[in-house]
């Protein structure tokens, strides 16, 4: 099985030493989400586990548990959220060029295809316009290249948990036609960079443009050979993630964006 740690919170950033005790217990506990007091005993043996899949904002806190994940076999890649936004969006994320050095200290000990870059989630506003993603975008690719060879962008989901915190700020969701053009203008960039552009569960496609599977059976190897695609059964209808078993619990992250669904 392939393990998400974690689409509910960012294990990487906060709970390094929850995940250590873990690894070191050979399982982790896991609550329903939609049922709290249903505990499930996940195991994190190196036999049971095809690969770990880390979901993070600043995995710098993570690097000392590194070494145990090599030691002990695993395989493993990063989904690394890098985003222009400021403090007034991402209150708790650090600022972005210590986390642009992180994202490629990481990369220089992992390698550009072990480190999937995630521009996600787009938001549309006054202030956040097309031309400003174009131009932020186009500063993070020039600082990533080399670094990362896939990015993973979609659109803003008005969560409604979410719309409280954001209606202020103007966020709308445009019409497919300014869509698609962005997207497009996003993914040339992205390329005259040596980056990939793809989509992540998007509901509208884009022409030329592929969907992404952020959990990705192919980036690992099964115990006795490949792993058969399976596709995820829980997801958006559009999703595409191969099937996982997430550790991690919502309303635990601190970074505190006002955009996320986990909050």
């Amino acid at each position: 099985m392939i393990i998400s740690a974690s689409r509910r919170t960012d294990i990487p950033a906060f709970f390094p030493q929850w995940f250590s005790e873990c690894l070191s217990a050979g399982y982790a506990e896991v609550a329903n989400p939609f049922n709290p007091s249903q505990i499930r005993r996940v195991s994190l043996l190196p036999e049971d586990v095809d690969g770990f899949v880390f979901w993070t904002k600043y995995p710098l806190p993570f690097f000392s548990c590194l070494d145990t994940l090599e030691r002990q076999g695993f395989e493993y890649y990063f989904q690394f959220t890098l985003t222009p936004y400021p403090a007034e969006i991402e209150p708790g994320v650090p600022n972005k060029p210590a986390v642009t050095s992180i994202f490629k200290k990481l990369s220089n000990r992992l390698g550009p295809a072990r480190i999937i870059w995630r521009y996600d989630p787009i938001l549309i506003s006054p202030v956040f316009t097309p031309e400003y993603h174009l131009r932020e975008f186009e500063n993070l690719c020039r600082r990533l290249e080399g670094h990362t060879l896939k990015v993973i962008v979609s659109f803003f989901q008005p969560y409604r948990k979410c719309l409280k915190k954001t209606i202020s700020l103007g966020i709308y969701d445009p019409d497919h036609h300014a869509k698609e053009l962005l997207i497009q203008q996003l993914s040339a960039i992205a390329s005259s960079y040596g980056i990939c552009l793809m989509v992540c569960a998007d509901t509208e496609d884009y022409a030329g443009i592929s969907r992404s599977k952020c959990i990705d059976n192919e980036l690992f190897h099964a115990h006795e050979g490949e792993i058969p695609y399976t596709r995820a059964k829980h997801q958006r209808e559009s999703c595409q993630c191969h099937e996982s078993v997430d550790i991690g619990s919502y309303a635990t992250c601190r970074f505190g964006c006002l955009y996320c669904y986990a909050s």
